[in-house]
């Protein structure tokens, strides 16, 4: 059955609700270390901040056209982005080096990507009810600002994955100290937006993904006019229509807007960065899971994409785009910790998670006390931990049990993604897999901000369906009918 936004009946409060809760959740995630004067000070005498700041007052002379013609605003690198480099410049000349005023700026722009992934993801998970989409997307958003990976002040990225020994006894022993010196500053994962607020210079992700979500919900308003709706009863004429049929004179030039207001959308985010040419990918998944006979539209994104591409190409030479990833990243960016246990084989938690799954679903099918499930559960993990690992105590330190939880929700979020072979779960597999595609080669821990809402939104699916999964086994048979007997 293929998805079709239809034209539910909608209560603009409660969807007026989600959004105000969104945006207050992304401001309150990103309040601390905008306002913290100790990160602050961090970022005072950072080399691209500094380079930005010297690029801004090259221009005061020259002036901005430049950055429409060639490289952006920070000389020390080549990209081509002209409406980064007029944010920044913009921002130089209101309030100098007061950094933390930038930071505020970025702070406010997170606020409204939350509300726009609220939406967005309202939008997607409304075919569930609406009550299940508010929920749905203001998990999203909770999720998405939780998320954490080596990132935050500070970041090394020297230091990842560099010494085995020393991973192998972080992923052991967890915070415990070192016993023998060591040069190695630890492996710290951050909240990916307690990372992304005070480093200002990650305002050309936080504003081409506010703008690549808005191109998006464009998109979909376009693609939901072009959906026939229910059939409504028939009326005085007596013949019966569709609000797909209802067309007013202007509606074919209100559709035309959301599709140019899309690929001006579109636009505008790739020249904050050119991680936004992902969209012309998101687009296409978007669609398909609207209605594939809509997949055409997706022909404008791809050919804006290109021409961008190639302009950047002319005037701005060596601005390329990695051709070459770094394997060791694919695992990293996958899950940072379990990819930190399983490089020094901490194997354990996966089987022991798959038993404990399937004790739960035998629980929830059969109807058997949840007595049995924890102890079954507990010897279950103290087994393979054992036998696996090789010392049953590994369930008692913190990290190893952390490591078990991780599996557990990983192996179970794999068994609700194959088992409901929902669309919209695997649409947003194919856009989880499609913003990785332009950092197979991290260079910088705001590289993380965009797959970080990807994540999100592809968890709160799961959630969903595995709540549908949960109550379906919970339904109990139809009793059969007992059959009529003769007297």
């Amino acid at each position: 059955m293929r998805a079709n936004p239809g034209f539910h009946s909608s209560r603009s409060y409660l969807l007026a609700l989600g959004m105000l809760a969104a945006l207050g959740i992304g401001l309150l995630a990103g309040y601390y270390p905008v306002f913290d004067p100790s990160t602050q000070a961090l970022y005072a005498t950072n080399r691209d901040a500094l380079d930005i700041v010297e690029g801004a007052r090259q221009a005061e002379a020259r002036g901005t056209g430049a950055w429409w013609t060639g490289n952006w605003i920070q000389p020390t690198s080549r990209f081509y982005r002209p409406l980064a480099s007029l944010l920044m410049y913009a921002e130089y000349r209101l309030w100098g080096t007061d950094f933390q005023k930038y930071c505020v700026v970025s702070w406010l722009a997170h606020g409204a990507i939350s509300a726009l992934a609220f939406l967005f993801a309202f939008r997607l998970f409304r075919q569930g009810g609406e009550r299940a989409a508010w929920l749905g997307g203001l998990l999203a958003v909770v999720l998405f600002n939780l998320r954490r990976g080596v990132s935050g002040p500070g970041w090394p990225p020297q230091y990842i994955l560099d010494d085995f020994t020393f991973l192998s006894y972080r992923a052991t022993y967890g915070d415990i100290p070192v016993p023998p010196p060591t040069e190695m500053r630890p492996l710290i994962p951050f909240r990916i937006v307690y990372g992304e607020m005070p480093y200002w210079p990650a305002q050309t992700d936080l504003f081409s993904l506010l703008f690549a979500l808005a191109s998006l919900l464009a998109l979909d308003g376009w693609a939901a006019r072009l959906i026939p709706g229910p059939r409504i009863p028939a009326g005085e004429g007596g013949q019966t229509s569709s609000p797909g049929d209802r067309v007013c004179p202007q509606g074919a030039s209100l559709r035309a807007g959301y599709l140019a207001l899309s690929l001006l959308c579109f636009l505008v985010a790739m020249l904050f960065k050119e991680m936004a040419l992902t969209v012309a990918l998101l687009a296409a998944l978007l669609l398909g899971y609207r209605q594939r006979r809509l997949l055409w539209a997706a022909g404008p994104f791809l050919v804006l994409g290109a021409l961008l591409l190639a302009l950047r190409s002319l005037l701005v030479p060596g601005a390329t785009i990695p051709a070459r990833p770094e394997g060791r990243w694919i695992g990293f960016l996958a899950h940072y910790w379990l990819y930190q246990a399983a490089s020094v084989g901490i194997w354990w938690p996966f089987p022991a998670a798959g038993g404990i799954l399937a004790l739960l679903y035998c629980v929830r099918r059969y109807r058997i006390s949840l007595v049995w499930f924890v102890l079954g559960s507990l010897l279950w993990a103290l087994f393979m931990a054992q036998v696996v690992g090789g010392i049953f105590a590994y369930l008692f330190l913190p990290i190893q049990a952390y490591y078990l939880l991780l599996a557990t929700l990983l192996l179970g979020g794999l068994a609700v993604l194959l088992r409901s072979r929902s669309a919209i779960d695997w649409t947003l597999v194919g856009m989880l897999v499609a913003v990785h595609l332009p950092i197979l080669q991290v260079k910088g821990p705001h590289y993380l901000y965009w797959p970080a809402l990807f994540w999100s939104l592809l968890s709160a699916a799961l959630v969903l369906s595995a709540w549908d999964w949960w109550r379906e086994l919970g339904r109990s048979p139809s009793p059969a009918p007992v059959p009529a007997t003769k007297t």
